[in-house]
């Protein structure tokens, strides 16, 4: 019986401090071009949790595609990866980019915000700090 008791108290207080904590968070950000109507950007968003997004677009200037998550006990570590794309005189993109990629050890409130220029893919863990340039896009002639 004691054993019992002490298996219910772990598994309560893991269920207690999954609810008690922030969800973590993704957000692919187009600021691709300017003004209202903006460039396209195209996006593939899959997780090795299953999650998976199908191609899509963010038409307007400033606009996001938004994840909130929960990392798991019960599953391998958690990696979002996604295909980021847009379109001016030539195919600009960036294959398999790792927008997440889970540590060791359960995190809640993780953030990481990606930010897609003309000039680069940007990116900040922060909340309070700007983004900064990362990655240069590929490209291709159409």
């Amino acid at each position: 019986m004691g054993h019992h008791m002490v298996f219910m108290l772990i598994v309560f207080l893991f269920v207690g401090l999954d609810e008690a904590h922030e969800k973590n968070r993704i957000i692919v950000n187009n600021q691709l071009g300017s003004g209202p109507s903006g460039i396209p950007l195209y996006y593939l968003c899959r997780s090795t949790y299953s999650e998976y997004t199908g191609t899509q677009k963010l038409t307007d200037f400033n606009s996001n595609w938004t994840v909130d998550f929960e990392e798991s006990l019960f599953h391998n570590r958690l990696v979002w990866l996604c295909d980021l794309s847009f379109r001016t005189d030539k195919e600009y993109y960036f294959k398999e980019l790792q927008v997440y990629r889970a540590a060791s050890e359960i995190r809640w409130g993780q953030l990481r915000q990606w930010t897609c220029r003309i000039d680069g893919i940007y990116f900040t863990r922060d909340y309070n700090e700007p983004v900064g340039r990362v990655l240069d896009w590929k490209s291709t002639n159409l």
